[in-house]
């Protein structure tokens, strides 16, 4: 019973934290034809840094491109 309830409480916490997130990606699985959305939420992030800036943000991707 015990394990039951910490299972509850867990599922509960997860679905708090992934409705949570400040960035979506439109679509969500992306082909290498599809366009790409990212949007940054500022108000959702865990930092309130960013909310009201209007300059520009730059993001670190990670893309790698052969050869380079």
């Amino acid at each position: 019973m015990k394990s039951f309830f910490i299972s509850i409480i867990l599922i509960i916490f997860i679905a708090f934290a992934l409705n949570a997130q400040p960035i979506t990606v439109t679509p969500a699985l992306p082909t290498d034809a599809d366009a790409v959305t990212v949007v940054f939420d500022a108000t959702k992030a865990s930092r309130p840094d960013l909310v009201g800036y209007t300059g520009d943000v730059y993001a670190h991707t990670g893309v790698r491109i052969d050869g380079n």
